[in-house]
């Protein structure tokens, strides 16, 4: 695939869904996160400058307490620029019924929770047929509550190589997450990892 440059996306709401996956009705069970009232510029996030420990924060919301089962994503627009060029880019039920991420996460009263949305940028897009100029996004998305997660970091040598660094689940040598190594220090983190053994 050519050098991407940048990946910009416009998220039209963030939501979170308190009960049963069964229950998919738009009522009670659901909590919006982020709004799309806010200003277009709020709702915006380059994707490509979110690696290596760098967040951004999507919404903060009093949520009741209990189980909450799906978070749910629907996107507004994205913008993919190859090469300095921008590209078409189609999103697959994006902007309809939204990306839904499984895995619940617990709300307990009177505690600050944070919840981790790892979006890798290596695994989501895709050029097909590779070398057309057609992309498509189809997100490969991780939930992870914070405060059951930690980073892996290091540095890579020689630096401006280009490198991607991966972290590979052992039993199954499946990605678990990707990112792409500083091109001027080497410096790497890969973030929102569960505790346990990568390769």
């Amino acid at each position: 695939m050519a050098a991407v440059e940048s990946l910009e996306i416009v998220f039209e709401e963030v939501r979170v869904h308190k009960g049963s996956d069964e229950d998919e009705d738009e009522g009670g069970g659901w909590f919006t996160v982020l709004h799309d009232t806010l200003p277009v510029e709020q709702r915006t996030f380059e994707l490509l400058d979110l690696v290596n420990g760098v967040f951004a924060t999507l919404g903060e919301v009093e949520l009741e307490a209990g189980l909450y089962t799906q978070v749910r994503i629907i996107i507004e627009s994205a913008t993919l620029v190859v090469d300095g060029e921008v590209q078409d880019l189609s999103i697959p039920s994006g902007a309809q019924s939204g990306i839904k991420l499984t895995g619940s996460f617990t709300i307990d009263p009177d505690v600050i929770t944070v919840l981790v949305v790892d979006f890798d940028v290596a695994q989501s897009l895709h050029e097909a047929p590779p070398g057309s100029g057609n992309y498509i996004l189809r997100p490969t998305i991780r939930l992870v509550q914070n405060i059951l997660s930690g980073t892996i970091s290091g540095v890579v040598t020689p630096t401006g190589i280009g490198a991607v660094i991966y972290a590979l689940d052992p039993m199954t040598a499946d990605t678990v997450t990707t990112t792409l190594a500083d091109t001027l220090s080497g410096e790497y983190m890969l973030q929102a990892l569960l505790a346990g053994t990568y390769d």
